[in-house]
């Protein structure tokens, strides 16, 4: 119980993270607007003061000392500073809000599966994504170690190890130093080795590295791609958009059951295939019959909602071809033929034939029961459970083939047909 109780509360982490963040982007964006209103609203009459204030300072005046006029202008002049300084902060806080909102909107393209090539992708590239970049950061400061070392006290560019890390960065995009070849007819004793340098570098992180990440994110590109093409239930944006509006619509006008309670209730149905209007009124779930009604008219018209084809030895899910499932119901027959050497009895038969022989013994075996053994004698439930339990020999003859699977579907399929009526 524990530890299911930690793995439902490490499944909540992502939902509480986008909560939290959610209500720290909603309390910024508030604080924000608090800060702003007012500033706006006095900014231009603050400023027009502030320039008239540093305007009318008589300059040519003799009754005025010059300590006085130079101590006017620059407290205009600092409390104009300052209100641009604040608009300057508001700007920048408006940035970080606007910043949070574009990743909240990108992660929300989640909701729906083709929306969510972006966030998906990145989901599963995270883990080799983030060891490639372990690898290029070491690469490029390694590059940009060498190159303050080498050629530090000849170029600009290359003078300080942060010039030298900025200039390999840019090279990873193609931006090379200048005249890194020597061809501007000036050439110096460590044109050879900038040229060699950057070669290294382009081979190695330019062309390698670059086509490393991009092989990362074409290869879970098609992952995703692949999933999404094998989920049944996705359809197109629009369509689901519209189809999750007349849901809701439908839900409040006939008073459907919230959709957490009625799945729970069907998950809790097993060995079930399809469901009916029979089923659904059983639950005590739905308002009226008009309610049931149309729920099943709502959802029957989703062809992932179809009841599954029923084969001779189970349910036919489409991912077998017809010869793997001729081969499984040939060896399903023999088997069945070798159990019950002849003829296949239908399950009526079955049932009457197990009945019969559970009354002969009990006639034969405890009609006069000894008292000094009646604790040790098995109950009629156990010899029968004895009597039937049969398994398949794996040296039968069309053995190889998935005889589990067919013999555990047929074995299912017995138990949940109900048995006839006994007089």
């Amino acid at each position: 119980d524990a530890v299911k109780m930690n793995e439902s509360m490490l499944s909540q982490y992502p939902a509480l993270l986008k909560l939290m963040l959610d209500f720290v982007t909603s309390t910024m964006v508030l604080i924000f607007v608090f800060l702003r209103i007012p500033t706006k609203v006095s900014s231009a009459r603050d400023s027009e003061r502030l320039v008239g204030e540093i305007a009318d300072i008589e300059w040519d005046s003799t009754l005025l000392t010059l300590e006085t006029k130079t101590s006017t202008f620059f407290s205009s002049l600092s409390q104009f500073l300052k209100l641009i300084e604040t608009e300057k902060n508001l700007d920048s806080f408006c940035s970080v809000i606007l910043f949070i909102s574009l990743l909240r909107m990108i992660q929300c393209t989640a909701v729906h599966p083709r929306l969510a090539l972006l966030t998906g992708t990145i989901a599963k590239a995270a883990d080799n994504l983030l060891h490639a970049a372990y690898l290029i950061l070491l690469l490029i400061t390694t590059f940009a170690a060498i190159a303050n070392w080498r050629f530090g006290t000849y170029r600009e560019d290359f003078s300080s190890m942060g010039n030298c890390l900025l200039m390999n960065f840019m090279m990873m995009f193609g931006e090379f130093p200048d005249d890194w070849a020597g061809l501007s007819g000036q050439p110096n004793d460590m044109t050879g080795e900038m040229i060699i340098y950057v070669l290294l570098y382009f081979i190695t992180v330019f062309l390698m590295m670059q086509n490393f990440l991009l092989a990362i994110i074409v290869e879970d590109y098609m992952n995703v791609a692949a999933e999404i093409k094998e989920n049944l239930v996705e359809q197109e944006f629009w369509t689901d958009l519209h189809s999750c509006a007349m849901a809701s619509y439908k839900s409040f006008r006939y008073r459907w059951p919230h959709l957490g309670k009625l799945g729970k209730e069907l998950k809790s149905w097993e060995a079930r295939l399809s469901v009916g209007f029979e089923d659904l009124d059983r639950t005590s779930l739905f308002h009226d019959q008009r309610s049931i009604t149309e729920f099943i008219k709502h959802y029957k018209q989703f062809d992932f909602l179809a009841p599954p084809l029923v084969a001779r030895y189970g349910v036919d899910t489409g991912e077998r071809s017809d010869e793997e499932r001729l081969k499984i119901e040939t060896a399903v027959d023999r088997q069945l033929w070798r159990f019950f050497k002849g003829k296949l009895p239908n399950l009526k038969e079955l049932a009457f034939e197990c009945i019969t022989k559970a009354a002969d013994r009990r006639r034969s075996k405890y009609s006069a029961p000894d008292p000094s053994t009646t604790n040790s004698l098995p109950t009629i439930a156990q010899e029968d459970e004895a009597a039937f339990a049969v398994q398949p020999t794996s040296n039968a003859p069309g053995a190889s083939v998935d005889l589990d699977y067919a013999m555990r579907i047929l074995r299912e399929k017995s138990a949940a047909a109900p048995p006839p009526p006994v007089d």
